[in-house]
């Protein structure tokens, strides 16, 4: 009879399938590892002081810090007060895959009764390490739907089931056996087979199959390129690979040349106010989101040295040249960046992307001005905090000033705007929020220039100025003129106000954009932190909501990103 019932088994058994988002990979050859990444970071949700509420978050160290002790370990480890393994957030699960155990359901009732479903792991390289979790439903919903993500991680709906590492196993029998749908996340660093054994209740094999699974850090899945990270210190002229949060005995990570010359490449660029740690957030959550897209490209990031630590109002008086000196910087940049377009570009042409966020947009606008010719594919701004002016000079007057406008006219009145011949990229597109929160306080920067100095709290800044018979200059000790264009990176980052409003605050921008927008409140559609019609979309949140908050908050941006409107790389 047992042959007899192996027999049926094996006719019936459809093996072991890993569902990764997009993906399904069914008994697939050792060869070809299922990569996924372990799940170590912080994502909690904390208190938004400027926004009055919750947000989901990643949190970094200093914020970390803040937690209970009992909170302060990596999602992986993730307890409640009650010390019960659960799901910390909807924002983590987007650090969640699907198992599918296929065929299971349909055997159960077929099996003896003290038979028994176990998962462990076989042929390891390292520590492969997973905690299983219940599905709430067979598709990716928990990724998608705010409903299915609260009811995901619901610990009664959905319960941890346990940890499968080189030394544990998570073993059901008939009586226990729920559903053949569960989601996971990696906890330790190797590689293995995850291994279904199904046995009768003597301990005889009824049934095996295996999947191949890697768990690797994040940092090992993108690369990280960097011109420098410390604010005092001036841009490097060509990028180098960062090796910040490296474990263990890891290289920074490197693509191999792309075996397809289609392969496309998306290059992704920080804004102000960013430490190291928070310039790795945001492009990981960037990588995570773009992949639960679908997106099966190539992934990097370029960080620039701006300043940070910016987050009260006692900074304005003790650090207020943060963001201008942060601005200089950025301008200078932007070579940097040009040269690693173009040894991108070189790998693969026609194929790369850029994508770059609130201030990271004066290094992309800077770059691809430069540039003599196309080096990207398709340019992105996301909440530029760039002058409007800078490309079209025709978009309305914010204010005007006794200072010209040479964003708008380059250098001289009669001039055309200063992006006027940028042709760095195929194509602009812009993504705006007209009531964006912190390109409302961009305003009040350039209204505030030319930054006269500064003395006290120990901080001894020069003096800027513009006289209509003299132009620009500076006074440090000494009187400096400054003229255009030796000097024109020190003049938009101190001395001249943009007329206009932020890019990312303006629809209907012409020149090198020719009118191509996004409107994000038609993107992200409704917005639950405000009941006031006339302030949609108005909280500080707004300004990077892209990388904050769950994903499926936010599925509908990063589709856009690569949709048609988009990339169109979808």
């Amino acid at each position: 009879m047992l042959t007899d019932f192996m027999k049926s088994i094996v006719r019936n058994f459809w093996g072991l399938a890993i569902v990764a988002g997009f993906m399904t990979l069914a008994n697939f050859a050792r060869a070809d590892y299922f990569t996924f990444w372990a799940n170590n970071n912080f994502d909690r949700s904390v208190y938004s002081s400027d926004d009055g509420t919750n947000i989901d978050d990643s949190l970094n160290p200093i914020e970390i810090a803040h937690l209970p002790t009992y909170q302060q370990i990596p999602d992986c480890d993730y307890v409640n007060a009650s010390g019960q393994r659960v799901i910390p957030s909807k924002r983590d699960l987007q650090d969640f895959t699907r198992l599918w155990l296929a065929g299971v359901n349909e055997l159960v009732h077929a099996l003896p009764t003290n038979s028994t479903i176990t998962l462990s792991w076989t042929s390891v390289n390292g520590e492969p390490t997973i905690d299983l979790f219940a599905a709430i439903d067979p598709g990716t919903g928990y990724l998608t739907n705010e409903t299915v993500a609260a009811a995901q991680i619901d610990p009664v709906q959905c319960p941890y089931l346990g940890r499968i590492s080189p030394t544990q196993t998570v073993q059901f029998t008939k009586a226990t056996w729920r559903t053949n749908q569960f989601i996971w996340c990696g906890v330790k660093y190797g590689n293995g087979g995850l291994t279904m054994t199904i046995a009768d209740g003597n301990g005889n094999t009824l049934a095996t199959t295996t999947a191949w699974i890697q768990i690797v850090d994040i940092k090992q899945m993108y690369e990280r390129w960097t011109v420098g990270d410390t604010p005092s210190r001036a841009p490097y002229t060509n990028a180098v690979i960062a090796s910040d949060g490296i474990l263990g005995p890891n290289a920074p990570f490197q693509f191999t040349p792309p075996q397809d010359t289609n392969t496309p490449y998306i290059l992704f660029v920080h804004g102000w106010n960013m430490r190291t740690d928070d310039k790795n957030n945001f492009s990981e959550t960037a990588f995570k989101r773009l992949y639960w897209q679908g997106y099966q490209g190539r992934f990097g990031c370029f960080r620039w040295p701006t300043g940070n630590g910016f987050d009260s109002k006692i900074n304005a008086l003790t650090d207020s040249r943060n963001y201008d000196n942060s601005e200089s910087n950025a301008w200078a940049s932007g070579v940097g960046l040009l040269n690693k377009l173009k040894d991108l570009n070189s790998q693969y042409p026609g194929h790369v992307y850029l994508l770059a966020h609130s201030m990271g947009n004066v290094v992309a606008g800077e770059a691809l001005r430069l540039a003599n010719s196309q080096v990207a594919n398709t340019y992105i701004a996301m909440q530029g905090a760039v002058p409007a002016h800078c490309y079209d000079n025709s978009t309305v007057n914010r204010s005007t000033y006794s200072t010209p406008d040479r964003y708008a006219h380059y250098w001289t009145n009669s001039s055309p705007s200063y992006f006027s011949a940028s042709a760095g990229a195929g194509a602009y597109v812009n993504f705006y929020n007209t009531n964006d929160y912190a390109l409302g306080w961009w305003n009040v920067d350039q209204g505030q220039k030319p930054d006269n100095g500064v003395l006290g709290f120990g901080i001894n800044y020069p003096g800027y100025f513009y006289s209509s018979s003299s132009g620009f200059y500076k006074i440090a000790g000494t009187t400096y003129y400054l003229g255009f264009p030796t000097n024109t990176y020190e003049i938009f980052s101190y001395c001249d106000p943009s007329w206009s409003y932020a890019l990312g605050a303006q629809a209907g921008v012409n020149g090198a954009f020719n009118n191509q927008q996004i409107n994000l409140p038609s993107v992200w559609l409704t917005d639950p932190l405000t009941t006031d019609p006339n302030n949609k979309f108005s909280k500080h949140f707004w300004h990077s909501a892209e990388f904050r908050s769950d994903y499926p908050s936010q599925v509908n941006f990063w589709r856009t990103i690569l949709g048609v409107d988009g990339f169109n790389l979808k």
